[in-house]
């Protein structure tokens, strides 16, 4: 049976102006469920394409909330993405839809899918009564918008694992080589490095401040949702994505950088979300 660690938490995740279904929050009241709207921002990507996107403090919200309580994500939107680093001009390649962000630690539904969205309270409670995984060594456990990953198998299947880990395991040791050569190692017991809360990830705990040590093969960046790194030598990354670097490592872009850039760009949506109305 899995345990959790928190409550159930149920996120609501729509372009800004649109509404939830009152079947959302009345059906997570009933349960005694927490309910929280985020809105997704009209958004151009660098190539020209129109999206919706998380804002970065939003999405590293609800990012480590997957790691401290049973989540479900309902939205509504036919392009909801979320980027995977900070930087003002994004790529679609530096963004993952909702869904793909999302499947691997959280239960997902779209508004308009059918029967599954009718009866998402109790997909929900299925998920949250039948939802495993391998421990440490599931490749579930990794933040994958920061893994190069070259397999796109469902790493819900167990051949989809096996594939991932044909792929990706180290020869010889255990951990992790991405599709940039950066090296995942899972840091042993006596290293773990403390003052971090317990997280789990479907269910099953990761204990005293499991992460990876993650070494690339030359100096090279290491985007968050939050933060932009320089790595020189290596960089602790937990499963919730949190990074602490060391060995001359330095940071570029800061969370406060993201928070007043989200600031503006929620200032601008509202606008021509007025205008727009006007």
């Amino acid at each position: 049976m899995p345990s959790f660690l928190g409550d159930p938490l149920v996120v609501f995740v729509a372009p800004l102006g649109s509404s939830a279904p009152q079947a959302v929050p009345q059906a997570a009241t009933q349960h005694n469920w927490t309910y929280i709207e985020l809105p997704a921002l009209a958004s151009t990507l660098s190539g020209g394409q129109r999206t919706h996107l998380l804002s970065r403090t939003d999405a590293d919200f609800l990012y480590r909330a997957f790691h401290q309580h049973p989540v479900a994500v309902i939205y509504r939107g036919t392009n909801v993405r979320v980027r995977c680093t900070p930087l003002e001009k994004v790529r679609e390649q530096d963004t993952r839809t909702l869904l793909e962000f999302c499947r691997y630690k959280a239960f997902v539904c779209h508004v308009d899918a059918g029967v599954e969205f009718d009866r998402w309270d109790s997909g929900f409670d299925a998920w949250m009564q039948s939802c495993t995984s391998d421990g440490p060594g599931d490749p579930r456990c990794l933040p994958l918008h920061t893994f190069g990953v070259k397999s796109s198998a469902d790493l819900n299947t167990g051949s989809g694992r096996t594939d991932f880990m044909t792929r990706h395991r180290r020869p010889a040791a255990p951990g992790w080589i991405d599709a940039d050569r950066v090296v995942w190692k899972p840091a042993p017991p006596g290293q773990r490095h403390g003052g971090r809360d317990p997280m789990h990830v479907r269910g099953v705990e990761l204990h005293d401040g499991f992460h990876w040590d993650v070494s690339p093969a030359r100096r090279s960046r290491f985007h968050t949702h939050l933060t932009v790194w320089t790595i020189k030598q290596y960089a602790n990354v937990h499963p919730d994505g949190h990074v602490r670097v060391g060995g001359g490592s330095y940071e570029e872009w800061s969370a406060e950088d993201s928070l007043r850039q989200d600031e503006k760009d929620m200032t601008a949506a509202r606008d021509r979300l007025r205008q727009k109305g006007n």
